[in-house]
């Protein structure tokens, strides 16, 4: 029979995968969501002047040199690198 400390070791174990997991699923749907509103900015007007709006009043400060050159990007033709 295993001891208590080496059961705790694999429930901390299989906790940090599951961890890990949700970490990656995060990570692609935050991808996923990303393609497609890049795309949608490359076919509607509406939409990339209602995304420039939320970028310019929902950033961090931190941020702001990044969605500077990403609205810029926006505006010119709609996100393409």
């Amino acid at each position: 029979m295993r001891s208590t400390d080496q059961r705790l070791t694999d429930t901390e174990a299989r906790l940090a995968k599951l961890q890990d997991r949700l970490r990656k699923d995060h990570a692609r749907q935050m991808i996923l969501l990303g393609a497609i509103v890049f795309a949608e900015t490359r076919r509607s007007a509406g939409f990339r002047q209602w995304l420039v709006g939320k970028l310019g009043t929902n950033s961090k400060q931190a941020d702001q040199s990044t969605i500077d050159v990403l609205i810029d990007r926006i505006q010119r033709n709609g996100v393409t690198p």
